[in-house]
């Protein structure tokens, strides 16, 4: 498996490009957007962490940093059927990294949680549009999950999060 990391700069430029912001308001998302999807909620969860004097930005970071005190250090991978859409994220108290990765999943070594999740492309438009993906999803085959069930919830905080500072944003308005 190999993992090519996005730089804190580029995540935070798809935050300053507004790009994701435009298309959602547009309604003009499309599976291929995961990457600048992924690349906007870590901006925002960089500015959280840097302290941002917006409270709905500083609020990812607190939920983040409750997870971590929980769970401890945690890894995701998020594959998105039908594409070459293959995410990783990679959280711990010293570390918040997010990229892609090639090749099948390999849990991470020295990491408390590495869960694979696997999405319909219907159901990752889903999670883009502000939706969560919910039992039903699992039971009707469209999420395949390798993990805690309890750990695949986590990121569904931060991303309700995005979007309440999307609501709140005057690029929202």
């Amino acid at each position: 498996m190999k993992i090519s990391w996005w730089s804190e700069n580029e995540c935070l430029s798809a935050i300053d490009m507004g790009s994701f912001f435009e298309k959602y308001e547009n309604k003009t998302i499309s599976v291929n957007d995961t990457r600048l999807f992924f690349k906007t909620l870590f901006g925002f969860i960089y500015k959280s962490k840097a302290g941002d004097p917006n409270e709905n930005i500083r609020e990812i970071w607190e939920n983040i940093q409750t997870d971590i005190e929980e769970f401890g250090s945690m890894v995701f991978f998020l594959e998105v059927w039908e594409s070459d859409i293959k995410i990783v994220f990679l959280i711990d108290k010293n570390n918040i990294l997010v990229g892609e990765y090639e090749g099948i999943f390999e849990p991470v070594e020295n990491f408390n949680h590495n869960t694979w999740i696997s999405l319909t492309p219907g159901c990752q438009m889903k999670m883009m549009r502000g939706g969560l993906i919910q039992e039903p999803d699992l039971t009707r085959n469209d999420c395949r999950i390798n993990g805690l069930v309890k750990i695949v919830t986590r990121p569904r905080s931060w991303i309700q999060d995005l979007f309440s500072i999307m609501d709140s944003s005057p690029m929202a308005a």
